[in-house]
């Protein structure tokens, strides 16, 4: 094991805490070889020295009501020991607490070392109204704005209807000074508008400083600076964010952690090479007039009127692993694992610290390539790109394996990608900026040789040339017998088409085989195969099938009459809704009445990408919905059930139906299944939305499901029934089954099947392969995928 001690601090207080947990979850999948120290911030700022394997969970909720049991409870004495223990401290939490000088000035008080910029740099960058005032002192362009402290309703009104009326506007933005780039931006219409929006955050407590300023037309970007060993700021390329859904004005909090089609990033931004060099030098020097250190992420406008305004500076950038952070290093020629090298390195330099050793690629020359493919072009295909990613970055590590990572676009064609372009938010993003890289190779070329030299002159560190990604067609794909590591969420990943054609190529590849992924995705056939299951404790909801275009012909009175018909058949007053064959969150609601299923309809022919909420009595978040029109439609029971609810660092549980629903991860050969422990899923609706199920940071998963409400007997029943349903679907390698468990007899309703369960950073399958005894991490869960692999057999 590595001798250099890092200690990783994050949570904290503010809304952006599971951020923080996916930046700390990502610097340690990628600075494995160091001796991590996980330190946690709750809600009320105390601290626990935790073990590293609760950083895969999905939320800092999955644990905060069981920490205590979990962690090591730290006085300030005791933290301050820890931390003079290691070789520095690294802050990876965001918002006031993290960002605006308040942790700094602790560590700072101690004389601890830590990667970061100064309490009294800090406290002048994130306070979004005192930077704006510095930047105009300094020269630098900045728009008028307005401070807002206190709920005075009459002066308040007084000044924000001059400012509207001084500054001639329509539109503004409202947000609070001091939170994260992404919390709480408003956009406002009159000042009547501008402080009902005040008065509700600042009741709220967001913050106690709310800024006010015209809304930005132009262009808007992000760049990361970083200081090098020798002192000096250096701009990386900018990355340009493009909004292209009209409906949305603000690159708000969903927009910039959940991959959708609704914005676009670009690389190298579409601005001129002045302004790039503008942009990158004015960037370097603010970071010098702020006295700021080691990394910062600063977000910005290029405005109509040609001014470049630099809105926001983000002391600690979400280090997600397709954030903006390893993006923009990926131009570069680095690796995850080499920027935080980098940035630890400098770190140390420049604080008389021995720098740390540097942890070598591990060579591929003996290792069995594998070719992990995701995309496609299912309603599911942005969360394959996330899953499939992630599994390449992880077996980037294996000791046994060298991954590739590989694009099934939109039309068909199969991209073998280089690693700068695998780091993005779509799967039409990742195709763009292959064509991108292929077009632009001479410009991005010279932006990467400018940059390193600066970086990388008198260190040991190295920048490697832009790899070319090249594109085949999946016939030529076929030609290549190497294994398949099988990432696509619905449509072809799922429903057999690809399994076929893999094995009948005498490809070897991961997961089940062709009758058994056509099986899992056709939920009417799940369920029949289910249906005589009822003796062994295995359950299925009432379903009935609906040909998706009968019902849109129909006349409002005979929608109405089918209806009727469907709450009687079903014994269920609502109904739950969702194509036969799509992903396991694609298009899922539940319906109240006629009124919903007809607006449904026209839903699924709209073209829309999604359902908004509100549109539906039931829909309080949005719904992806199917690429296509569906063939046929699904109606199942809604099954009532109990609601564990978290709200603080307590879990109290909601008792309804004695049923709460579960998801359960399966590893193995087929006939041979072993189930993982079950996890319980805590919806904030009456559906798990696509963000609860694969974004870091929202949704809660609780492993195993906690007692005394559930008792370890019943969950341990559950397993053995679904081992029998595995067995029962042929399900081989792995999947996860979702289903309801009755709490108290330990029997299952299956819902579904899901032959490529989602492998996406902190996707639930990952707690649970760790809950398990001895502890399964993440690259060792993948390998046994791997190991469990169809080889030549249909």
């Amino acid at each position: 094991m590595n001798s250099f001690h890092l200690a990783l601090l994050f949570g904290g207080p503010s809304a952006e805490r599971g951020i923080s947990l996916n930046s700390a979850r990502s610097v340690a999948d990628h600075l494995e070889g160091y001796e991590l120290v996980p330190i946690y911030y709750n809600l009320n700022k105390e601290t626990f020295l935790i073990d590293r394997k609760h950083l895969y969970s999905n939320t800092p909720s999955d644990f905060d009501f069981k920490i205590s049991s979990l962690g090591k409870a730290l006085s300030e004495s005791d933290l301050v020991e820890v931390l003079q223990s290691v070789s520095i401290t690294f802050p990876v939490i965001h918002g006031a607490f993290g960002e605006g000088g308040e942790l700094a000035a602790f560590l700072e008080k101690h004389n601890l070392p830590f990667v970061g910029s100064s309490s009294k740099a800090s406290s002048v960058a994130f306070d979004k109204f005192d930077a704006a005032w510095l930047l105009e002192r300094e020269g630098y362009f900045s728009p008028p704005s307005l401070l807002l402290e206190e709920q005075n309703e009459e002066d308040n009104l007084a000044r924000v209807e001059s400012f509207f009326q001084n500054n001639q506007l329509k539109r503004a933005i409202l947000k609070p000074a001091r939170s994260g780039s992404s919390i709480g931006v408003t956009e406002v219409h009159s000042p009547e508008h501008c402080l009902l929006a005040f008065n509700q955050m600042y009741s709220e407590k967001l913050d106690d400083r709310f800024v006010l300023e015209p809304f930005a037309t132009g262009r808007e970007f992000t760049v990361i600076v970083l200081q090098n060993p020798a002192g000096k700021a250096v701009a990386l390329l900018p990355t340009e964010i493009e909004i292209t859904d009209t409906t949305q004005a603000l690159f708000d909090y969903r927009l910039k952690y959940l991959p959708t089609r609704q914005v676009a990033y670009h690389m190298p931004p579409r601005f001129s090479d002045d302004t790039v060099t503008t942009i990158q030098s004015q960037a370097e020097e603010l970071f010098s007039t702020l006295d700021l250190r080691d990394v910062v992420r600063i977000d910005g406008w290029v405005l109509e009127d040609g001014n470049i305004w630099f809105s926001d500076f983000n002391l600690a950038s979400g280090l997600e692993q397709n954030s903006f952070f390893f993006l923009q290093a990926a131009y570069l020629g680095w690796s995850h694992a080499e920027v935080l090298q980098y940035i630890l390195h400098s770190a140390c330099l420049r604080r008389g610290l021995p720098a740390p050793p540097m942890a070598g690629e591990k060579s591929s020359t003996a290792k069995e390539p594998v070719r992990v493919i995701f995309g496609g072009d299912s309603s599911e295909r942005q969360v394959s790109l996330m899953s499939g990613s992630n599994v390449w970055l992880k077996l980037l590590k294996s000791e046994r394996f060298a991954p590739t990572p590989h694009l099934l676009d939109t039309d068909g064609y199969i991209w073998n990608l280089p690693y700068a372009a695998t780091l993005r938010h779509t799967v039409e993003e990742v195709g763009a900026a292959c064509h991108q890289m292929l077009e632009e190779k001479e410009r991005l070329e010279d932006y990467r040789i400018q940059i390193s030299k600066n970086l990388t002159q008198d260190t040991p560190f190295e920048l490697h040339p832009l790899l070319t990604p090249a594109c085949t067609t999946l016939e030529d794909f076929l030609q290549d017998k190497t294994t398949v590591f099988l990432a696509i969420h619905g449509g072809i990943g799922e429903n057999g088409e690809l399994q076929d054609a893999l094995s009948k190529a005498n490809v070897p590849f991961t997961g089940s085989l062709t009758a058994s992924a056509r099986l899992c995705m056709d939920k009417y056939e799940t369920g029949k195969a289910l249906e005589n299951c009822a003796k062994n404790g295995i359950f299925v909801a009432a379903k009935k099938k609906l040909d998706t275009r009968t019902l849109k012909r129909l006349s409002d009175e005979k929608l109405q009459k089918v209806w009727d018909s469907l709450v009687e058949e079903l014994k269920s007053k609502t109904l739950i809704v969702k194509p036969l064959s799509d992903g396991c969150s694609s298009g899922i609601v539940r319906l109240a009445e006629e009124k919903d299923l007809n607006k449904y309809l026209q839903l699924l022919d709209s073209g829309k990408p999604r359902i908004a909420p509100g549109e539906l009595t039931h829909v309080q978040s949005p719904v992806e919905l199917p690429q296509k029109l569906p063939d046929f439609l699904l109606f199942e029971t809604f099954i009532k059930s109990d609601r564990p609810v978290i709200k603080g660092n307590d879990l109290s549980w909601d008792s309804q139906s004695g049923w709460v629903e579960i998801t359960v991860g399966v590893l193995g050969k087929r006939g041979e299944m072993k189930s993982l422990k079950p996890s319980i899923t805590i919806a904030g609706g009456e559906i798990l939305s696509l963000e609860e199920k694969f974004q870091g940071g929202t949704g809660v998963n609780i492993t195993p499901p906690p007692e005394p409400w559930v008792k370890k007997e019943a969950w341990q029943k559950a397993q053995t029934k679904i081992e029998f349903v595995a067995q029962k679907l042929g399900i081989n390698g792995f999947a996860r089954i979702d289903a309801f468990l009755q709490i108290e007899t330990g029997n299952i309703l299956v819902i579904e099947a899901n032959s490529i369960p989602g492998l996406t950073p902190s996707t639930v399958i990952y707690h649970q392969a760790l809950a398990e005894d001895p502890s399964l991490p993440p690259t060792a869960f993948l390998e046994l995928i791997l190991d469990n692999r169809n080889f030549n057999s249909n």
